[in-house]
């Protein structure tokens, strides 16, 4: 088996994707998920060619997050977490199994179509925010709508109202420079719903935040994933986070070890 490079980054350029409230639309709610996608991974494997030789990342993966679920990832440094991750969200090419998201073949897409992928059924947020510094909250927010061709008038209003519900509109304006890390995390989550998406992707989200913080986050998260409807898996290596999840996939050495159903999730009202 070949090894496969890391995905080309995603082209500029309008694509098809979900459906977005129409500019006249008076709702002054963004439009959201019609409900979440499931993710089915079937004797997925991964390797990488390292300065010593082949690396195996992944080994024989199997998993089920069921449609509008809410799974951790969890697992020591080097375990595979990442990788899976960016194998769900199309930025690494899958090189053995099968990958299917809401019926999907991952595997299948290419060009403009993983392009779409990656910008409307997926929203990515990341340990180290990803805010481009030379843009405000509000224009970073926007950017991900810029590139997936939405009109101006529709993703100027999706954006405010975007940042309004993740409780940034008094820091709209301001650059990530001027924000502290759980404020730019919220602009993070903003941007990752801009699109509307019905998989949200969370490689260590409260990674580099305190511990006050990474709560008001993953409540936030929590929020946002109940009224949208979306599929959300989270990347952590903080056992008490990944507990708030109702599925736990646990990784070792680049397999699942267990693939716990917890049944608790995030408790209401927190």
């Amino acid at each position: 088996m070949g090894i496969v490079r890391r995905a080309d980054p995603v082209p500029p350029g309008p694509t098809a994707g979900p459906r977005y409230a129409s500019v006249d639309d008076p709702s002054p709610v963004p439009a959201a998920a019609d409900d979440g996608l499931a993710v089915v991974g079937t004797a997925l494997a991964h390797r990488y060619e390292g300065p010593s030789g082949v690396v195996p990342v992944l080994v024989d993966v199997t998993f089920t997050v069921p449609r509008d679920g809410y799974a951790a990832l969890v697992g020591p440094s080097g375990a595979g977490k990442t990788t899976l991750l960016s194998l769900i969200g199309g930025l690494e090419a899958v090189q053995a199994g099968t990958l299917e998201v809401g019926g999907t073949d991952v595997a299948t897409l290419e060009g403009d179509d993983l392009a779409a992928y990656r910008r409307s059924t997926v929203g990515f947020i990341f340990q180290n925010f990803g805010l481009l510094d030379a843009l405000t909250a509000l224009e970073n927010v926007e950017l991900a709508a810029v590139l997936a061709g939405e009109r101006s008038a529709v993703r100027k209003r999706r954006s405010a109202e975007l940042l309004d519900a993740v409780g940034m509109t008094p820091r709209a304006a301001h650059r990530p420079g001027a924000l502290s890390g759980g404020e730019r995390q919220r602009v993070a989550i903003a941007r990752a719903l801009v699109n509307s998406p019905r998989l949200i992707l969370a490689d260590e989200p409260t990674g580099n935040l305190d511990a006050d913080t990474s709560e008001e986050v993953m409540q936030l998260l929590e929020s946002l994933r109940r009224d949208r409807g979306c599929t959300l898996m989270v990347v952590t290596h903080d056992r008490a986070l990944a507990g708030r999840a109702t599925q736990q996939l646990v990784l070792d050495r680049g397999r699942i070890t267990s693939t716990a159903t917890t049944g608790a999730g995030p408790q209401s009202g927190r």
